[in-house]
């Protein structure tokens, strides 16, 4: 329709035909899913920090009481190993407790509560405290990121934006509630595993603690990997070599005096007996 002699932009857009209006529905689709599968998850991390810290506190104690209650705990173990972190500066943000569990499985894993399980897989590998002291800075440093909080509500971001679109803050939390069974398998981002590993050595560096511990560690994961080479860019976690090799980078660029901790070495032997 024309006004004064002008054309409305409505009327214009109407007269592009079918093919242009085809071209601007399509664009509007990409528009639409890639906001959907790379802004909405992007945003729901960045909007973690809306979250009360003592959720965190929640989620990681329903976790553990929902399934280490099935767990094989070694108490005796357990107890060395928190007396083995006392005896750090871990930096942490948290109440930090850790706990021991008898399994094969080379690994471990951080709660948003400051629960850490560390599998004995892993800390039969290990031959030296140094590499237990890698190990628990760079968990310790998912914890003071609140990294596992940041991958839930990314993985969960389509229901959380439904939710919040609604103004349904309840449905918020619910979701996340209900999803707090996969704390455990979490896939961490290769930028949060660098950070881990960054924030790890410098916990490893201000215990004056050997940093080829790191090195030991990581070259002991790499053996576990049978082998197989992911290319990472189709893993969601830095591969080994990459990690080795920032650690090898960090060592040489930033040299400390190390020295040898006898009570370390004491209560390490104790959690490997």
């Amino acid at each position: 329709r024309k006004k004064n002699g002008h054309v409305s932009g409505y009327q214009k857009l109407i007269d592009l035909g079918f093919k242009w209006h085809l071209a601007i529905a399509l664009l509007l689709l990409v528009s639409i899913g890639l906001s959907y599968i790379y802004v909405i998850p992007w945003a729901a991390e960045k909007s973690v920090v809306l979250i009360p810290k003592e959720y965190d506190d929640d989620l990681g104690n329903l976790f553990f009481e929902q399934n280490m209650v099935f767990s094989d705990i070694d108490i005796r173990k357990s107890k060395a190993l928190n007396l083995f972190a006392k005896e750090l500066n871990l930096n942490n943000s948290k109440k930090l407790k850790f706990t021991v569990v008898n399994s094969d499985i080379v690994n471990a894993f951080a709660l948003p509560d400051g629960n850490i399980v560390v599998f004995s897989g892993i800390l039969d590998a290990m031959k030296t405290h140094d590499e237990l002291v890698g190990l628990l800075g760079h968990e310790v440093a998912h914890v003071n990121n609140r990294h596992s909080m940041k991958m839930l509500c990314r993985n969960l971001s389509g229901y959380l934006f439904v939710s919040a679109i609604l103004g349904d803050a309840n449905g918020v939390m619910a979701v996340i509630g209900d999803n707090v069974n996969t704390l455990q398998s979490l896939s961490f981002s290769r930028a949060f595993e660098h950070q881990a590993d960054l924030e790890g050595f410098e916990i490893v560096k201000t215990n004056r603690i050997n940093p080829q511990g790191m090195l030991k560690l990581f070259s002991r994961l790499q053996e576990e990997d049978n082998g197989i080479s992911v290319p990472e860019f189709l893993s969601s976690h830095p591969v080994t070599a990459e990690r080795i090799k920032f650690i090898k980078k960090r060592i040489q660029t930033n040299p400390f005096p190390y020295k040898d901790n006898s009570k370390l070495k004491v209560l390490f032997q104790e959690i490997k007996q």
